[in-house]
């Protein structure tokens, strides 16, 4: 799904990372803004999910052993526990006293998280699973719009160990590839060889492949 943010965001944080290698004769990069993306979003995701058959939803993805319904389900458990966590302070009780900074162990505690999800929501309809994603994407929308975008973020404590922080950089590469490689190389859908093929990299080559090792999941 269109976890446009996600992408953004690591984008930033290669060009941060390998800053030292960045060149100064190129013009900067300002931020880019996709909140007011969000409503379009869910809105063609909604139409999209309005015209699919009973033999649709159950239709497998490249999602491995996930149907159709099952993204659906993933999606909406997304925005519940975004908005239980950061908006209303919820702490999930799955994720207490268990480790979330060793790789293995985050992986696993997600995986599990993710399909206890899924499967204890199963007997949601497809109509109500629709009606649940509007409510709920609205008001991520509204949250969105309530916060600052250019403040310092939190840790996320499996990419880096400090806040996120607001910089002005450089750009030392310039990569460019189609929507369709885009999505398929960071939902590992595609390979690094194929999306290169697709890809054009203006400026430094070493860095700008860096983009080629990126995906927007973790499992």
């Amino acid at each position: 799904m269109t976890r446009m943010l996600l992408w953004i965001g690591l984008i930033v944080w290669i060009n941060y990372a390998y800053a030292p290698l960045l060149r100064s004769n190129m013009q900067p990069v300002g931020p880019i803004m996709v909140l007011d993306l969000f409503p379009q979003e869910r809105k063609q995701l909604l139409e999209l999910f309005s015209d699919l058959s009973e033999e649709d939803w159950d239709a497998p993805t490249v999602c491995q052993g996930w149907t159709v319904k099952d993204i659906g389900l993933h999606l909406l458990g997304d925005d519940i526990g975004y908005l239980s966590g950061r908006r209303d302070h919820f702490s999930n009780p799955f994720f207490r006293n268990k480790d979330m900074h060793a790789w293995e162990s985050l992986v696993k505690n997600l995986n599990e998280a993710n399909e206890l999800w899924v499967k204890a929501a199963e007997r949601i309809s497809p109509k109500l699973l629709s009606v649940l994603l509007a409510l709920t994407g609205k008001q991520l929308y509204e949250y969105m719009q309530s916060l600052d975008p250019m403040a310092i973020n939190g840790v996320v404590s499996w990419a880096v160990p400090d806040p996120a922080p607001v910089v002005e950089l450089q750009p030392g590469a310039i990569v460019t590839m189609d929507q369709e490689t885009c999505w398929r190389l960071f939902t590992k859908g595609m390979s690094k060889d194929q999306a290169k093929a697709n890809t054009t990299i203006e400026g430094d080559q070493k860095l700008g492949e860096k983009i080629l090792d990126t995906v927007s999941i973790i499992a």
